[in-house]
C-alpha cells in the first residue's frame, strides 16, 4: 500500500542520516495511525515563521478539495462539449473559490 512504502522510505531516509527534515520525518511516522488532520497539526508545529507556506486548517483543506472537484468536473464539461453545463458550473466554480480566499484569510488572521 502507499502508506507502508511511504513509512518504509521514511525509515531509510532517517537511517541514510536525513538531517534537513528529519524532525518532521520522525513526526510523520510517530503519528502515521492518525487522520490526515492531526499530521497536518503536527507538521505544522515544526513549521518557521516563515509565512511561505501558510497551513490550511481542516475546513481550508475541504473547501481546496471542494474547488478542486470542481475544477476537474467543469474542465470535463468542456472537453465533452457540454458547454452550457461548463458556465454554470464554472460561476459556482468562481464563488467557490472567493468563498476559500475569504475563508481561508479569517482563518489566518483570527477574524
Amino acid at each position: 500500500s502507499c502508506t507502508s512504502h511511504s513509512i518504509f522510505i521514511l525509515r531509510r531516509l532517517i537511517a541514510s542520516g536525513l538531517s534537513a527534515k528529519r524532525r518532521h520525518a520522525e513526526v510523520a511516522l510517530a503519528v502515521f495511525a492518525s487522520d490526515y488532520a492531526d499530521i497536518r497539526a503536527a507538521l505544522a508545529v515544526l513549521v518557521g515563521n516563515q509565512n511561505r507556506y501558510r497551513r490550511l486548517d481542516e475546513a481550508g483543506c475541504h473547501r481546496a478539495r471542494q474547488v478542486h472537484r470542481l475544477s476537474k468536473i467543469t474542465k470535463g464539461q468542456l472537453a465533452s462539449g457540454a458547454l452550457d453545463q461548463a458556465a454554470v458550473s464554472f460561476e459556482h466554480l468562481e464563488q467557490l473559490r472567493a468563498l476559500h480566499d475569504v475563508q481561508s484569510a479569517a482563518s489566518q488572521y483570527k477574524i
